[in-house]
């Protein structure tokens, strides 16, 4: 910013830059001596003024604001118009700061040059120092070239545009800026004109006439005219300090620098993000560890990338190389390889090492202000965020955003921090802490992108472990455990949080596994005095194709549980506490004998339950009823399915009855499809339960006879099954083997149910099962709850809630959902088949039993069950083939007595279906 060029932009100056060989006496002779008769008025302090400016020998005008502040040292120039500029005159830094505001180069073209003494009245706000001190800004009259060491001679009145004035005129020389010039002053009279509340006089305006001249001795007239408009005494109408402050959006390569604040490996915060230019507004929970490589966060998806919409949390590993995607709705969790995506690009937790590999960011790249930019941040002064003061950093970044429109492009980030001054207690309570990030803001003037991050609630504290925490995170298996820890320790347990995160790290440090993650649901309780900590061991995750540099490799969740024994057994579970006798702390390890294994956990699917050596915990299973009707609901996560089938089970008269929806098409179409298994005479009658087409054949291996009610005997026969196995609880062949096992208690459907496991093979039954191992959950009501029916009658208890089959090595996992679970015998006519046989291959019946049966009316479903089976034992038929059995109860009125009188029961419509598929030899060589 040279000498001409400070005078092109700042043509409102009492000056023209040149050199001269004297002054121009043929212009003015100045004056000397004291002005006594009427001194200029004094100016405020602080004041804003705008100025209209005519250069008549230019034939041009200009625009421009004043801002000043004496106090402050500082003072500020923004041009209108054609000179579309902002000069900020930093006195306390020594700088001038100049600031294209053009639209099209705002953010792009900001130059800062050093102040200097040789160029005193190049600077309309001057330049002073005493005594050696730092520089200092004129005084307010100093400024506007005033009075000083310069003599006015007071004029008289005057009016300019209809305004009173008083006048003053002086002759100005400036030897070193070879510049002789007529200076006169019109301010307003006090005594006849009344402009404001707060002064009593200030400048109208100003003539300037004079010459100046060139090394050569050419010699230049100039003529400038200045009109004082607004002008307002900012001690008592303060402006905003944004005047004197570097614009939003605008880097400036300041040579006067301030250091960014250090920062933990970790923090924790809640972000909110707005886009004012799409008029939207999102927030986000983060969690960071560089220590332990471990990020969380939490957010609600603008768009569907394959996860929904519901608020997702997601978890990334860093030291496994794996991403933790929980939909907090439906509790629903996917893993993925970890790899750059939508939160994990160049704004967020990952940094690309190459082309093929990331790593974790530290906090300052996390936070935007490090990696390759690090040395491009200059320190912009201080603004006020949300009425707190903040020191601002700014820096410019190309490539932004990271997609081809933003490549090549440059972009403005700022960074706000706290004041040294403000202390911020966070949520964690913790003592105060300073310098904290209140908010990240980026310009993309070129694509007109805009985006404020606000920090809130930034804490310095390490997370704990609970907040990265998989608990309900259910894609691979788990195993749940108790120790004890020796006492009394537990009412010295000031942070429980604090506690679990020790013993987190006590077990990574020891059991061989590479991430706190795969310990999960820690709890805590007291035993007499004593720590009873729950917990889980979470499976590895075995995936391929992660990006993160150099992944640990974990071991296996059995391998694990064994090292667990081993190291309690060794006594290397140790924690550092103090008890309740002594306050020093002492180190503590875990009772050797106290590790068992349970699963008393909110835990919704279970894992695998194949015991570590010598921990087990037993309790008998219920028993289970001959008969009962229940709505299973069938989900399977890896095809993400949903199946429900209706069943009424009776092994007395050895019927079952399913309504389902097959999902694929067997033969009988795709509409929902009524079974009834007759295990009688071997016979399944299939009917369509939109088309009333109804089919029959004989019983035989069928995806739902398979699983739910059919079992070998051997290669050519089949049995029912029994309720136990129809629940699958049963024994499911000669080659599995059930070894239920009671592991505690736990919630699931907020209902409080007991947990029974066991490790079955060749499960499923087709090849690729055949010798792997599956294991089973079971749960039941505890016995202090009561459920009641659908059929309405008393409350059941220890009633089946869900099933829950994994087989890890196949990736399969099901879960049955057992839904209002009734052990009341079925009613007969649920095993209709009359809509199988042609009306002419059925018969209508009526029988009529003489005499008083009035206590039967009470159990009609046993009588008409009992009707049924003696219809069997006299013709032979299987009960089935007795349908529509109505009874009809008649009353006969006595109007003596006004009393009903039973007439005798009449069973009506005793349709016998006689047919002759019974004697089908297929049948016959199925059924035992």
């Amino acid at each position: 910013m040279n000498c001409c060029h400070t005078f092109i932009w700042t043509l409102c100056v009492f000056y023209w830059l040149a050199q001269c060989q004297g002054q121009d006496l043929d212009v003015c002779t100045p004056s000397t001596g004291v002005n006594k008769e009427k001194p200029p008025p004094k100016l405020p302090e602080k004041y804003h003024v705008a100025v209209s400016v005519i250069i008549a020998n230019k034939n041009k005008s200009i625009d421009m604001e004043e801002y000043y502040d004496g106090p402050g040292n500082r003072g500020s120039l923004i041009f209108h118009g054609t000179v579309n500029k902002q000069f900020i005159y930093s006195y306390d830094t020594e700088e001038i700061i100049e600031i294209d505001r053009s639209p099209s180069l705002f953010g792009q073209n900001c130059m800062v040059e050093k102040m200097s003494a040789d160029k005193e009245n190049e600077l309309i706000f001057g330049y002073q120092k005493t005594n050696g001190s730092h520089a200092h800004i004129y005084t307010a009259a100093g400024a506007l070239r005033i009075g000083g060491n310069l003599t006015e001679e007071y004029m008289g009145k005057a009016n300019h545009a209809g305004i009173n004035c008083d006048r003053w005129y002086s002759c100005v020389y400036w030897p070193h800026q070879n510049t002789t010039m007529n200076v006169t002053w019109y301010f307003s009279d006090p005594d006849s004109w009344r402009v404001s509340e707060s002064s009593s006089s200030i400048p109208i305006r100003a003539d300037v006439q004079g010459s100046v001249i060139s090394p050569d001795g050419t010699k230049r007239n100039f003529s400038h005219k200045y009109y004082f408009q607004q002008f307002e005494d900012a001690t008592q109408y303060p402006f905003d300090d944004s005047v004197f402050q570097i614009p939003r959006g605008v880097y400036c390569p300041k040579q006067n620098q301030k250091a960014l604040p250090t920062l933990p490996p970790y923090f924790q915060v809640t972000a909110e993000i707005i886009y004012p230019d799409f008029q939207g507004v999102s927030y986000i929970s983060e969690f960071y560890d560089k220590t332990s490589k471990l990020i969380s966060i939490t957010y609600k998806p603008l768009l569907d990338e394959g996860y929904g919409l519901n608020p997702l949390r997601e978890t990334h590993d860093f030291n496994t190389g794996v991403s933790y995607v929980t939909d907090l709705v439906t509790r629903n969790c996917s893993v993925k390889p970890l790899n750059v995506g939508a939160f994990t690009d160049e704004i967020y937790d990952a940094r690309k090492v190459d082309n093929l590999h990331i790593r974790m960011s530290t906090v300052a790249e996390f936070l935007g202000f490090g990696g390759n930019v690090s040395q491009n941040w200059t320190y912009s002064g201080v603004r006020k965020v949300r009425d707190i003061d903040c020191d601002v950093w700014t820096a410019v970044k190309m490539d932004w955003p990271p997609s081809p429109e933003g490549r090549g492009k440059y972009s403005v980030w700022e960074i706000y921090f706290s004041t040294v001054e403000w202390g911020f207690v966070t949520g964690e309570g913790t003592p105060p802490e300073f310098q904290i990030p209140i908010k990240v803001e980026i310009h993309q003037h070129k694509l007109g992108l805009h985006s404020i991050t606000n920090l809130i609630n930034y804490d310095y504290t390490r997370p704990r472990f609970t907040q990265y925490s998989l608990e309900s995170c259910n894609v691979v298996d788990r195993r749940r455990f108790q120790l004890t820890f020796p006492g009394p320790f537990i009412s010295k347990i000031q942070d429980r949080k604090d506690f679990i995160t020790s013993f987190t790290i006590a077990l990574v440090l020891n059991i061989g596994i590479k991430t706190p993650l795969r310990v999960a649901a820690v709890k805590l309780k007291s035993v007499s005095d004593k720590i009873q900590v729950l917990f889980s061991l979470m499976d590895r995750v075995n995936l391929r194709n992660t990006k993160v540099v150099n992944p640990l490799q974990e071991i296996s969740l059995a391998e694990a549980s064994k090292n667990l024994l081993q190291a309690v057994l060794s006594g290397h579970i140790n924690l550092t506490l103090s008890n309740d006798v002594s306050p020093t702390a002492q180190t503590v390890a875990a009772d050797p004998g106290s590790l068992i294994e349970t699963t008393s956990s909110t835990d919704l699917f279970g894992g695998t339950r194949c015991p570590v050596s010598g921990v087990s915990n037993q309790k008998p299973l219920p028993s289970m009823s001959p008969y009962f009707s229940v709505t299973k609901e069938i989900i399977d996560p890896t095809f993400k399915s949903i199946q429900y089938v209706k069943e009424y089970y009776d092994s007395l008269y050895k019927y079952i009855w399913l309504l389902y929806r097959p999902e694929f098409d067997m033969g009988y179409g795709t509409n929902p499809l009524m079974e009834i298994h007759d295990f009688n005479t071997g016979v399944s009658y299939i009917t369509d339960k939109y088309l009333g087409n109804c089919s029959y054949r004989a019983l035989d291996s069928h995806p739902h006879e398979s699983v739910v009610d059919a079992k070998k005997v051997d290669s050519t026969h089949l049995r029912m099954a029994t309720s136990a196995e129809i629940l699958g609880l049963g024994d499911l062949g000669n080659k599995l083997v059930t070894n239920w096992t009671y592991i505690g208690k736990r919630n699931v459907k907020k209902i409080d149910c007991n947990v029974w496991t066991a490790c079955k093979t060749d499960w499923p039954p087709v090849p690729e099962a055949k010798g792997k191992v599956s294991v089973w959950n079971w749960f039941f009501t505890q016995k202090s709850w009561g459920v009641v029916s659908g059929g309405g009658d008393d409350p059941e208890f220890q009633v089946p809630v869900r099933l829950v089959i994994r087989q890890p090595e196949l990736g399969i996992r099901v879960i049955y959902n057992f839904i209002n679970y009734d052990d009341t015998w079925p009613a007969a006519n649920k095993y209709d088949i009359s809509s199988c046989y042609e009306f002419k291959k059925r018969r209508n019946f009526q029988i009529a039993f003489n005499g008083d049966y009035k206590t039967l009316v009470a159990n009609k479903r046993k009588f008409l069950w009992t009707f049924r089976f003696y219809l069997y034992l006299l013709t032979d038929l299987s009960p089935i083939r007795v349908t529509n059995v109505k009874v009809h109860l008649m009353y006969l009125h006595v109007s003596q007595t006004s009393r009903y009188k039973h007439s005798p029961i009449h069973v009506t419509n005793v349709k016998g279906h006689f047919m002759y598929l019974h004697r089908h030899k297929l049948i016959k060589e199925d059924i035992l």
